[in-house]
């Protein structure tokens, strides 16, 4: 049995859950992921204890062989608790420095991630500083001019722009702002020098909801100018599945099933740079295979997994605002065919839709049930970001190809089914315009009054899933919702 130390990057299924659940029992594949118990994570802007967690850690790592650690947990006590810290330099050097010296001492491979620090363009304090929810637009704005100033692309307007906004955000949230960014970015100095020195085995650093300029670029670019080899891309909730996925598949020393051919619907399709990405699909596809371990492979009678990808929408759409045009009914109708196709020759296929953000394709699955084609996926997922999506189902597609386990590859279909596909592109969106103005709630804060919508998200994805469109995975016993950050953002599903 291969154990292997998970420390994710919050409390949240996606980062603390999924990632270990994507997984087959112990006894089929011979991997235990060991992390820490939900109440060691703190909850959201509430920072875990350094000092708890640390001593689990220790306790811990010793009887592992291998290691996945989120930075962000490990030294600011979570995502969130990254933004907002108040830790001085000393603090966090010391932290790393303590972080070092156990690596030194367990001596096993370690995959670590460590995130630059993200810039929302909107105005909400709900994960940010408190100052986000009346200036995070204009910050942002900011940052954007400050890149386009240095990279020699600002014109007078902007130049005037820049210096009237400077002008109106109050100093004191610029100065609170840049100084994390910049400790922050320390951190992330020093964890690239413990991977150079081989402490760390393998390191990646995701840039969390991404634009092509502003501060995140920035950070991008002064990290590159210390190391040109790091790898960074776009991404965040993803990478502790993929990271997983990759020291799972390094353990194994023969007959690693990683040859990967994709299959876009598009050929422009994969040129096309999602929302909340500073990169284009195919650049994105690549990194994200290569973190899950894959390889490329041209030619699909060399794969061992075929990766479907439906593109980006042309209008770059919310989840919440899809359609199809004639033309785009023909192009999904060519990608089905080809999918099955490969399906029918007994291929392994799995299914990144990423066309819309934050939510699947509802015709596209409306087709797939026709073709009864949904049920036969090593894995499927629509959720959050291009980057989330994709990282996502390329581990646990490889995880499943590598480790079949029908009762862990159905579960996770309808776990998908359910939160990406119904909740997030429909009910999500149902509940906040028809409840939460009557209820007096934000779509931030349900207070209260969360179990009374839970009660009501579980009855209608219920119906849904008991509906006569959903063939392939019928389904009708109680299921257990909960909003784990008490907001309508994100669900956790139970009861199935």
């Amino acid at each position: 049995m291969i154990r292997i130390l998970y420390i994710p990057l919050d409390e949240r299924p996606c980062n603390r859950k999924l990632p270990v659940e994507q997984f087959p029992p112990g006894e089929i594949s011979g991997i235990e992921i060991i992390t820490p118990p939900i109440e060691l994570l703190g909850r959201k802007k509430t920072a875990a204890s350094y000092i708890d967690l640390w001593h689990w850690v220790c306790e811990n790592i010793r009887t592992c062989h291998r290691a996945v650690l989120s930075i962000e947990m490990l030294i600011y006590g979570g995502l969130l608790p990254s933004r907002i810290h108040n830790l001085d330099e000393e603090t966090l050097q010391l932290r790393i420095q303590e972080l070092k010296h156990l690596l030194e001492e367990v001596d096993i491979p370690v995959y670590a991630f460590n995130l630059i620090m993200r810039t929302p363009r909107y105005d909400s304090a709900d994960e940010e500083p408190d100052y986000w929810e009346s200036w995070g637009s204009k910050i942002y704005r900011r940052s954007l001019l400050i890149n386009k100033l240095l990279s020699g692309l600002a014109d007078p307007e902007d130049e005037d722009e820049l210096s009237s906004l400077t002008a109106l955000i109050p100093g004191q949230y610029i100065q609170d702002y840049e100084k994390r960014r910049e400790l922050n970015r320390q951190v992330t100095f020093r964890i690239i020098d413990l991977y150079k020195s081989g402490i760390i085995t393998y390191l990646i650093i995701p840039q969390d909801d991404s634009s092509e300029l502003g501060y995140t670029n920035l950070d991008r670019l002064r990290i590159l100018e210390k190391e040109r080899n790091i790898i960074m891309f776009p991404g965040a909730d993803e990478a502790g599945s993929t990271l997983l996925c990759r020291a799972a598949l390094d353990s194994l020393c023969t007959s690693v099933k990683k040859k990967i051919c994709l299959l876009y619907d598009n050929k422009s399709g994969k040129g096309k740079v999602p929302n909340y990405e500073g990169i284009s699909v195919e650049k994105s596809l690549g990194y994200q295979i290569k973190n899950c371990g894959g390889v490329i492979v041209p030619f699909p009678e060399d794969a061992d997994l075929i990766f479907a990808v439906q593109t980006v929408d042309a209008l770059n759409r919310e989840a919440w605002d899809q359609g199809n045009s004639s033309e785009e009914e023909m192009i999904q109708k060519v990608f089905l065919d080809r999918a099955e196709r490969f399906i029918e020759e007994g291929k392994a296929l799995a299914l990144a839709d990423i066309r819309y953000s934050n939510g699947g394709d509802l015709l596209l699955m409306e087709k797939m049930e026709e073709r009864e084609l949904f049920a036969t996926l090593k894995a499927y997922g629509a959720w959050n970001t291009s980057g989330n999506t994709i990282g996502s189902v390329l581990s646990r597609a490889l995880i499943e190809i590598n480790w079949p386990d029908e009762e862990t590859r159905k579960k996770n279909l309808k776990l998908h089914l359910i939160d990406d596909l119904f909740y997030q592109s429909q009910i999500r969106q149902h509940i906040r315009d028809r409840y939460l103005e009557e209820l007096n709630l934000s779509y931030f804060d349900l207070r209260e009054k969360s179990e009374d919508i839970a009660r009501i998200v579980k009855k209608e994805l219920e119906d849904k899933l008991n509906g006569d469109n959903n063939k392939s995975l019928a389904y009708h016993r109680d299921l257990e919702i909960s909003f784990p950050w008490n907001r309508l953002f994100e669900i956790e599903i139970g009861g199935f």
